[in-house]
């Protein structure tokens, strides 16, 4: 086992991802107990309420299409880089790169300029 004066900031990340995981883990396992604990008072069944939980976090199909167009649209001629899109509509960076990979390509009228800059 290391010390903690050993730790590099990369082991910090790894630790701190790991307890992120930990945290969601706990909590769909908190939504199973609450679930059961409902279908032996004879609430209802508990496929239901963990499928809800599940499903809770998802966004809804075609979201992220939406709200990246609309912010193109407001952003006019200028348009914006993936990092300003990410950061106006809370989604990962990585998301937008996908998104504009894959479904981006599909769109008529989306433009990427040679600064990075997408308009539409």
């Amino acid at each position: 086992m290391s010390t903690l004066a050993s730790l590099t900031p990369a082991h910090f990340k790894k630790i701190s991802k790991l307890c992120q995981k930990k945290e969601r883990l706990l909590q769909k396992v908190s939504a199973i107990d609450d679930a059961l604990n409902a279908f032996e008072a004879g609430d209802s069944l508990p496929k239901k309420a963990v499928k809800a939980q599940a499903s809770k976090n998802r966004s809804k199909r075609g979201q992220l299409k939406r709200l990246i167009l609309d912010a193109l649209k407001q952003a006019g001629k200028s348009g914006h880089t993936v990092a300003e899109l990410s950061k106006k509509l809370g989604v990962k960076t990585n998301n937008i790169y996908t998104w504009f990979y894959t479904t981006g390509k599909k769109v008529t009228g989306l433009k990427k300029t040679k600064d990075g800059r997408y308009s539409l």
